[in-house]
């Protein structure tokens, strides 16, 4: 039995009279899984600093919470079709996305309106070179990678669709070694990622995390543990998580060093935070190795699922690391290059720009203003082959 809604959502007029009298230029659109406001409030802030009127439109309840809190734009729950077409008032003439939730495509019909991809964090996942990103008019990427990226994976994107903004979201990120006192110990930040939804997308090195952290441990290391916010969608992983929180917690009460864990190193601090507060890093392929490279300074990466030889092929960011060996079993070597030797030092350098750009820190919110003005600083006007900004 095929059962229909004869019903459209019910919408206030109240918000669709006061949506008018905005006279938003864009709109922010966000849906997703439960957890997943990470997503959207990297971008949001960055949203508001432009000043121009703007609204976002949020397509399920359970994550109406967390973006309100992060934006001082006006927030529309929009749970149907019907609801969100008469929350695009004229004066509306881009819409940004996050990410490649199933619901964009409700407002991606709009073919008058001009879409823009911006993801959430600049990595070398699968999904930041997703064919799905073809849907979008315009794709905003940090720099060459996230262009070759795609091309590399055959995903045929025109040149004229790419905008290399940066990440506005590294301009707090200081560059250069860690300023210390004599006597304060090293700092290592093992920042893992989560297992993904699938196995073949699972980067995830919870399960050699214990090792990675002995290894740091046992040179007298302070470690930042900053996990995923998924984590805890797979219950054997967020385990693992937990028994690291336990050994920094025991090492902590043992030695005295300064161990950051939970909300320690998760909520009360940004990922900016954590990266500015440590001297080397441990990441797995996620958005916070590209963001440590920003720093200059040392990192590892892990290849959990074995790849060896076709590892740097696979993920260029790993140029400017040192790799852990699956299980981490030459941890104490790479702990080695991490806090004595860096012969990567100078290979880092155009590995940041290659990823990020060249662009200076003061510089970051600006360049991505910029692309942002442009999307809806003329009518929109889209053929065969441009898709382009009435002059």
């Amino acid at each position: 039995l095929l059962l229909r809604r004869r019903v459209s959502h019910p919408i206030d007029e109240a918000v669709v009279a006061a949506v008018e009298r905005l006279q938003p230029k864009y709109v922010v659109h966000f849906g997703g899984a439960r957890l997943s406001e990470y997503q959207i409030e990297m971008w949001l802030p960055y949203f508001d600093k432009i000043g121009d009127p703007y609204l976002v439109l949020v397509r399920d309840e359970f994550l109406m919470r967390g973006t309100v809190a992060c934006t001082s734009a006006p927030v529309v729950l929009a749970p149907g079709q019907s609801v969100l077409d008469k929350l695009l008032p004229e004066s509306v003439r881009a819409c940004f996305y996050s990410n490649h939730a199933q619901k964009n495509t409700a407002l991606i019909r709009h073919g008058e309106l001009l879409h823009i991809q911006l993801m959430h964090g600049d990595s070398d996942k699968a999904i930041s070179r997703s064919a799905l990103s073809l849907m979008y008019d315009r794709v905003f990427v940090a720099g060459q990678a996230g262009v070759d990226r795609y091309h590399r994976h055959g995903v045929d994107i025109p040149e004229r669709k790419f905008r290399r903004i940066g990440r506005p979201q590294l301009h707090g990120i200081k560059v250069g070694p860690r300023e210390k006192g004599p006597d304060e110990p090293p700092v290592l930040l093992y920042a893992p990622t989560w297992t993904g939804f699938t196995e073949d997308v699972n980067y995830s090195s919870l399960k050699e995390g214990a090792t990675i952290v002995e290894a740091a441990l046992a040179r007298g290391v302070a470690v930042h543990f900053r996990t995923h916010p998924y984590t805890s969608t797979n219950a054997a992983y967020q385990a693992r998580a937990e028994a690291i929180r336990a050994m920094l917690a025991a090492d902590a009460s043992r030695t005295g060093l300064p161990h950051r864990w939970g909300a320690a190193a998760e909520s009360e601090m940004s990922l900016a935070d954590c990266i500015n507060a440590a001297d080397a890093a441990v990441c797995d392929i996620s958005g916070a190795a590209s963001d440590w490279l920003y720093s200059g300074k040392p990192f590892a990466m892990t290849d959990p699922r074995g790849l060896r030889g076709g590892y740097l092929e696979e993920f260029p960011v790993a140029a400017g690391a040192y790799l852990l060996k699956p299980g981490a079993k030459n941890a104490e070597a790479v702990m080695a290059e991490l806090f004595d030797t860096d012969s990567k030092a100078a290979q880092r350098a155009g590995t940041r720009e290659y990823y990020l750009g060249d662009h200076a820190p003061e510089d970051l919110f600006e360049v991505f203003a910029d692309a942002v003005r442009e999307t809806y600083a003329q009518p929109v006007v889209k053929t065969a082959d441009a898709v382009e900004t009435a002059a």
